[in-house]
């Protein structure tokens, strides 16, 4: 189900199933961009990662690289948590823009 057609307020964009044999609700969070890999770069909300972080891993980012051809990245939330900024003080973050090479690598993209 898209999500993100119904309410920003949900944290991702689509509300999936593991698999045929398991009905448990996975949320996948779509990220794009026509950078080329070395300079691609994906922005998080912090509402997307506290939803993620409350999710654990039943969240998925689907991050697709447009160009030279569609190539999609299925990347597990917990491999974006190093790189997500901590509140110190009165300090409060609120988006977040991470290299894709961070947290992924060309070589596990799907190619379409």
């Amino acid at each position: 189900m898209w999500q993100s057609v119904e309410s920003n307020y949900s944290g991702y964009d689509v509300l999936s199933v593991r698999d045929k044999a398991d009905n448990t609700a996975l949320k996948i969070e779509v990220k794009a961009t026509a950078r080329a890999f070395k300079y691609a770069e994906i922005h998080v909300t912090q509402h997307e990662w506290t939803t993620a972080t409350t999710a654990q891993d039943l969240y998925l980012l689907h991050l697709w690289l447009l160009d030279p051809a569609p190539t999609l990245f299925i990347v597990p939330s917990a491999e974006v948590m190093n790189h997500i900024p901590k509140n110190h003080g009165k300090g409060l973050w609120r988006n977040v823009a991470i290299p894709m090479n961070a947290v992924t690598h060309p070589s596990k993209g799907i190619v379409f």
